[in-house]
């Protein structure tokens, strides 16, 4: 894991690029200047300098799920006839490489790593002649799928010779619930069952049910309740097994059943505990998800975020092959206050400082003193993308639809528990555009409490304007991250105000830029 850089760390710090290029089973070490960098066993690595101007510019989106890739332009001459090897048959466009940061005299281990990637678009020519491409890392490109196509439904995980499977179960995959879908608390306050799972038939007598996968794998719930199309429910144990490929399933043994219609299509309420183990909210389900991927993940800093994102709630399934950051971004991270950024160690989720606060601030930018406005101050968000209601349809039932709905607005009328309201919504919505509502609908939360925390973040994010800004500091700043909270002071523009860094502009002439998000200060405004 690179060690992360302070603000004491670059104090009088010479700090410069490092490039490595792997190629056909060789390496190439390129640098800002030469130098020799030797790693915690004592092996050195000779970076021949040759490395031209670098511009590498990293940045988050506010509530964005799909980040940029990462790419810099690179410009170096390979102490080799590159013509020549590619005349061989090698393809430089195969070649892949990382470009670091490096803080000199630190172990190479230390070093901050900013693109793992490929080699794009090169351009070469004779021997000694520059050759210009862009390396190149998209670190959201998930190549794993999930679950494995064997756990599903086949006559090879549920034998013929031992049960009925009907043809409509065969292809079908297990499904993976997580959290306790199926539990709801009704508006009138009584704690409620719906059709919170699917269910996967596995073994039949004439047109009754005997047996249903509930879950792939191994759950933590030892009872559940099942529901049928008429609503009726009854409670079953769980049965922790194997199919007949040996793979761990959890299954509902039906033939008791007295209450539930076993001929139609059945579904699972989880009243007794957790479906899958180890996920108790949403950060438990993010790390379960990243974890699943094919992705670079800073595990330790994914560890740090769980406990607060666990306070969410979360709960429903998957029953379909999915890309599990794909699945991410299309059902977990558009709820939680987070954004996925990467940094020298992989991925991590950004809690994101939807409100900040100028107690919380951790550096200042003062325009003049220490750093200089490159830019015009410039409205990122404007009215027509202020939203200050929300609407959400949540706690899915697998066949009724939306059981629960909650309204974040201006106007809550108080003792209806399907609205509420804030300062923020009311303020916002004062102001000449009025109401600017939006909607959408979930199928992973059940509880009110969670919606309501997932509109109250989304709603302060939201209700008003934002600006941008960006300023110059020199390389001592450079401690500085995404995310971070930061004090802007520019008498010219009349800014004295906390602000949020959303871009950092990489250069090698001793100057970052840094461009920061300004929102707005709603204190003793009425």
């Amino acid at each position: 894991m690179s060690r992360r850089l302070t603000r004491s760390d670059l104090v009088d710090a010479a700090l410069l690029w490092l490039l490595r290029i792997d190629w056909d089973g060789e390496s190439y070490y390129f640098s800002s200047y030469p130098v020799d960098v030797t790693d915690a066993d004592g092996n050195v690595y000779q970076y021949t300098g040759g490395l031209g101007e670098l511009i590498l510019d990293e940045q988050i989106g506010l509530m964005s799920v799909s980040p940029e890739l990462q790419t810099v332009a690179v410009e170096v001459v390979f102490p080799i006839d590159v013509a020549l090897r590619i005349s061989q048959g090698h393809d430089l466009s195969e070649a892949t490489g990382e470009l670091a940061k490096w803080r000199e005299g630190d172990a190479y281990e230390d070093r901050q790593v900013k693109i793992i990637g490929s080699v794009v678009e090169p351009e070469y020519g004779t021997d000694g002649e520059p050759v210009t491409f862009s390396l190149e890392e998209n670190p959201y490109d998930d190549t794993n799928v999930v679950p494995k196509a064997s756990q599903s439904v086949s006559e090879a995980t549920w034998p013929s010779t031992s049960y009925t499977v009907p043809e409509k179960s065969i292809g079908l995959y297990y499904p993976e619930p997580f959290g306790q879908p199926g539990i709801y608390v009704s508006e009138a306050g009584a704690s409620s069952t719906g059709r919170g799972s699917p269910t996967v038939i596995v073994d039949t007598t004439a047109a009754n049910t005997d047996r249903v996968v509930i879950a792939n794998g191994r759950v933590q719930a030892t009872t559940v309740t099942i529901v049928d199309e008429d609503a009726a429910t009854e409670v079953f144990a769980v049965t922790l097994g194997t199919d007949g490929l040996g793979q761990a399933v959890s299954s509902v043994d039906l033939t008791g059943a007295a209450v539930i219609n076993r001929t139609q299509d059945l579904w699972v309420a989880w009243h007794s505990g957790p479906a899958m183990l180890g996920v108790t909210g949403a950060g438990s389900l993010l790390r379960k998800m990243l974890l699943r991927s094919s992705l670079r993940l800073d595990l330790g800093r994914i560890e740090a975020v769980v406990p607060y994102l666990d306070r969410f709630d979360v709960g429903g399934y998957y029953d379909a092959a999915i890309v599990p950051f794909e699945w991410l971004q299309d059902n977990l991270i558009p709820l939680l206050p987070i954004e996925v950024v990467t940094g020298p160690d992989g991925l991590w989720p950004l809690l994101w400082p939807h409100s900040p606060r100028r107690e919380d601030a951790i550096f200042t930018i003062e325009d003049g003193v220490n750093a200089t406005r490159v830019s015009q101050v410039t409205y990122d968000r404007g009215r027509k993308e202020v939203v200050n209601e929300l609407r959400a349809e949540y706690a899915i039932d697998g066949t009724a639809g939306a059981l629960r709905t909650l309204t974040h607005g201006p106007k809550a009328i108080s003792g209806d528990v399907s609205q509420t309201t804030s300062r923020h919504s009311q303020l916002s919505a004062a102001r000449p555009h009025g109401t600017v509502s939006r909607s959408f609908e979930t199928d992973i939360v059940w509880t009110d409490r969670t919606m309501r925390a997932i509109l109250s973040w989304q709603i302060i994010a939201q209700a008003f304007p934002t600006r941008i800004a960006t300023y110059e500091l020199g390389a001592e700043a450079d401690w500085l991250e995404l995310g971070a909270q930061v004090i802007v002071i520019d008498a010219g523009v009349h800014l004295d105000t906390v602000a949020v860094i959303m871009d950092k502009e990489h250069t090698d002439t001793g100057l970052q830029a840094y461009t920061v998000l300004v929102y707005e200060d709603i204190e003793d405004k009425q």
